[in-house]
């Protein structure tokens, strides 16, 4: 039902002792399993007996409606927040347009994302197929960072 951060995956910067919902848990029984674990946390706060279970701040935020933005994935993800910073500032590290193909060949990069559970999942229909292109890069960082604020909701 809950899987550890990325950070705790990663063995890498803080809020390694987190956990977040299981992005594929996502059947009607598991989706019913995370309303009940809901009505267990309202009676722990009710009955002032606190459960001793770490979530992370894009948890909470989402709980209790409030918008939530990359920077709350960069707390438990920080692989992912160096992989896009490195990647959006390939030219101040001197690769080009001629460059691009040979270092996304490299790094495997195509139109998908690694998910919490640590399952790879297509950003755009057939994306595990689809090469980053130069010119799609940018559309490529949006979709990862799309799919990473939103990753939970359904589990929320």
């Amino acid at each position: 039902l809950l899987v550890p951060v990325a950070n705790h995956r990663n063995q890498v910067d803080q809020n390694q002792d987190r956990w977040v919902p299981n992005p594929n848990a996502s059947s009607p029984v598991a989706l019913k399993m995370f309303e009940f674990l809901g009505q267990l946390m309202g009676v722990a706060i009710r009955t002032l007996n606190p459960l001793e279970l770490s979530l992370p701040r894009i948890f909470w935020k989402q709980l209790v409606g409030q918008p939530v933005t990359f920077a709350d994935v960069e707390d438990i993800d920080s692989a992912t927040k160096k992989f896009l910073h490195d990647l959006e500032h390939v030219e101040e590290q001197g690769v080009t347009e001629a460059d691009w193909p040979d270092l996304a060949d490299r790094l495997g990069l195509v139109f998908k994302v690694t998910d919490a559970s640590g399952n790879e999942v297509d950003l755009v229909p057939g994306g595990r197929s689809i090469p980053v292109r130069w010119s799609a890069r940018h559309e490529y960082f949006k979709l990862v960072r799309r799919f990473k604020v939103s990753e939970f909701s359904r589990q929320i």
